[in-house]
């Protein structure tokens, strides 16, 4: 039996190999890709080269992704000491290690979690800035607002639906023992490609419980919970579901 694995198409061989590394059959299917938003990049770059040190000193940088991460460690040579810099989970923290050596990073890879820090509880006369993809959940900007915060809202790019998706290995639905996915776009995408009523009855990992709740609106029926995205935290949610 098999493993079925969603993941942006940057993502899916690395993800893949890690898996059968540790002894799990998978196989990778990269259903989005990841377009980099140029302009909004060259805008925030002239925008906190444009400030003095102390006004540096009252931003804070919000990275909710690895994609945008990623992005603006391949973009940027001296990232600016005196700003202080958040990442969504460990994964984001570890990749901002590189621009910075002091990341704050929530014990819970969410927005809660970010909210719960006690760097962001009052940010009057503060600019924060969001860096991420468009769209998202609304309330990590809207609680920052309220807390007193100028927010700067900084797509750094678009998830794509792939036209034509690459998958590391053939398969059939019938080897199909249990489907992972990691965001709802890829949901989605998944659920515009296959069989909806295969989708429905094979047994999925998420890694949220927000998407848990839009994968059961959808009409899956059974669910388990990862406890993150991070390739051990799959690969250790997959062989608790293969030993249930």
């Amino acid at each position: 039996m098999t493993i079925l694995l969603f993941r942006p198409k940057e993502k899916v061989a690395q993800s893949t190999d890690y898996l059968q590394r540790h002894a799990i059959n998978a196989v990778g299917i990269g259903l989005i890709e990841i377009d980099i938003n140029q302009q909004n990049l060259v805008h925030f770059k002239q925008d906190i080269l444009s400030k003095n040190v102390n006004q540096l000193s009252q931003c804070k940088c919000i990275f909710v992704s690895t994609h945008a991460a990623d992005i603006m460690i391949d973009s940027i040579e001296s990232w600016p000491k005196e700003m202080s810099v958040f990442a969504v989970g460990p994964s984001t923290g570890e990749r901002l290690s590189q621009l910075t050596s002091q990341v704050y990073v929530p014990d819970m890879a969410n927005s809660e979690g970010l909210l719960s820090l006690p760097q962001l509880q009052d940010l009057t006369d503060t600019t924060v800035y969001l860096l991420k993809g468009v769209g998202g959940r609304d309330m990590l900007p809207a609680e920052l607002k309220r807390r007193g915060a100028n927010v700067e809202n900084i797509d750094l790019y678009n998830r794509l639906v792939c036209s034509n998706y690459s998958q590391t290995d053939n398969w059939q639905q019938h080897d199909i023992q249990c489907i992972v996915a990691t965001s709802g776009e890829i949901i989605q995408a998944a659920w515009d490609k296959f069989d909806q009523n295969w989708l429905k009855s094979t047994p999925w990992i998420l890694v949220s419980q927000r998407l848990a709740d839009y994968a059961a609106k959808l009409g899956i029926q059974h669910v388990y919970l990862s406890a993150g995205a991070r390739d051990e935290q799959l690969k250790d949610a997959i062989n608790q579901f293969l030993e249930r």
